[in-house]
């Protein structure tokens, strides 16, 4: 009983649907969505909501919530960084919500999906086409005004973004997962308008709401590094998330991370401190052009390069 009510609070999906399902099953389909809804790098749980949804499909195959929920998985699977993706993995979600469409032609969740996943494939005009399809039939339905959001956004329309990622979280009828994804949708934008207190302040809701998402903690250690030249704490996170999940953004920003700590010991002329800091970030990065490569992206590592000269000059004395 406790899945099913979760899935309720999760995506709104309607007892009418939900008594399509013996209650055995209804309790299996609210695990797979929460394992999705929970994802944050470890592929098993996605794997574990894989095997549980293609059962039920298959079982009942007028069950629309299960084709959503493989749609999602696929998009899931599909993610190799922030806002890339295999194709194969959005071409196998749109079969699965076209095929939910076909079902049920007001299944908006559907229509608001199939939306955001033409926005990942570059397509904003068929993305604008399906989430207006989907705000005809639900303008208040879990995550549809997050995927407007990330339209405006798209658009460098902050003011517009921010709003609708705020009406998302004001909604009576929010998700954890909804809110979760408009907290990255508001750190987007306030980076990019330049308010670190709000990029930060959401980083930290969204960790309390998720402390195992890799890419969040990833996320954030690179917004610690670069904007806040909170080189320590970048380290923390990094790491973070790299026990979550390895993946080479969160390697890179580990050692850039480490490579500004050898740096700042080297502008101090600490030698032995500096030492100790060279040698755990050559343990995630042998070499420092890494760092170096990143300086006009993250000023911070600026500080890096100018170790290395520091070094250079003292050399030839």
């Amino acid at each position: 009983m406790f899945f099913v009510l979760m899935i309720l609070s999760i995506v709104r999906v309607s007892h009418a649907e939900m008594q399509k399902l013996p209650v055995s099953q209804q309790e299996k389909f609210a695990k797979a969505v929460q394992l999705i809804d929970e994802f944050g790098g470890d592929r098993g749980m996605l794997e574990e909501a894989y095997e549980i949804l293609v059962k039920i499909k298959k079982a009942y195959p007028k069950f629309v919530p299960a084709y959503h929920a493989l749609a999602r998985y696929q998009v899931n699977r599909a993610m190799i960084g922030t806002n890339r993706f295999e194709a194969d993995g959005l071409v196998l979600a749109m079969q699965e919500l076209d095929a939910a469409i076909e079902i049920d032609s007001k299944f908006v969740h559907a229509f608001a999906f199939k939306g955001h996943v033409f926005a990942y494939q570059g397509d904003l005009p068929s993305a604008i086409t399906w989430l207006k399809k989907a705000d005809a039939i639900n303008p208040d339905a879990p995550l549809l005004n997050t995927y407007w959001g990330d339209i405006a956004l798209s658009k460098d329309q902050y003011n517009e973004a921010i709003t609708r990622y705020q009406r998302e979280i004001n909604l009576p009828t929010r998700t954890r997962k909804a809110t979760l994804l408009a907290y990255e949708g508001l750190i987007k934008a306030y980076r990019r308008t330049n308010q670190i207190a709000k990029v930060d302040e959401y980083f930290r809701k969204g960790l309390e709401m998720a402390p195992k998402a890799a890419w969040l903690h990833g996320n954030y250690a690179d917004f610690l590094l670069c904007e806040k030249d909170d080189f320590e704490k970048a380290i923390v996170e990094a790491k973070t998330a790299l026990e979550i999940m390895s993946y080479q953004r969160a390697i890179m920003t580990l050692a850039g991370a480490q490579y500004r700590k050898w740096a700042e010991f080297v502008l101090k002329e600490d030698s032995d401190n500096a030492a100790k800091a060279l040698s755990e970030a050559k343990n995630t990065i042998s070499n420092e052009i890494i760092a170096v490569a990143g300086a006009q992206s993250c000023k911070p590592l600026k500080k890096v390069l100018e170790a290395k000269s520091k070094l250079a000059a003292s050399t030839k004395k």
